[in-house]
């Protein structure tokens, strides 16, 4: 791919917050998932599922970046957004799901340094868009935090 070609991201939320997930690694979107917790699993890992014959690893966005959601704010319906890294397949958990966005690689700017160190540590850069701060997520790092 050629260094001026825009490169597609599907926006995600966790609340307000948009993150851009890589659209070459998503193989699916899904409402809500039956999830069969496991025991002694890191806490950002909700628990696996079956999707389709294949278990599925589920993960907590949110808890992922290490913020504390408050009792009220967990949306009534979240969605998973399918991930494929290493031949194995994960599932998103976020709030909402958004668009699919075609970014300019030239306006993608590295994660700033006023940007939460979770953050930043699972961003490969943001993007300014219409008045917000879209964080582009690293997916190796988002799926394997054993690799940091």
């Amino acid at each position: 791919m050629a260094e001026y070609e825009t490169k597609q991201y599907l926006s995600v939320y966790l609340g307000t917050q948009s993150f851009g997930v890589p659209t070459t690694t998503i193989r699916d979107v899904l409402r809500a998932l039956p999830v069969t917790p496991v025991p002694c699993a890191p806490g950002h890992i909700a628990g696996i599922s079956n999707l389709r014959g294949r278990i599925v690893t589920v993960i907590d966005l949110f808890s992922r970046i290490h913020e504390e959601r408050k009792q009220d704010e967990t949306p009534e319906m979240q969605m998973n957004v399918v991930v494929e890294s290493r031949g194995e397949l994960y599932a998103l958990l976020v709030d909402r799901v958004g668009d699919v966005l075609a970014l300019d690689p030239a306006e993608m700017e590295p994660p700033p340094l006023t940007l939460r160190e979770a953050w930043r540590d699972l961003c490969t850069g943001v993007n300014k868009r219409e008045g917000e701060l879209m964080a582009l997520l690293d997916l190796q790092k988002v799926v394997h935090p054993e690799d940091q």
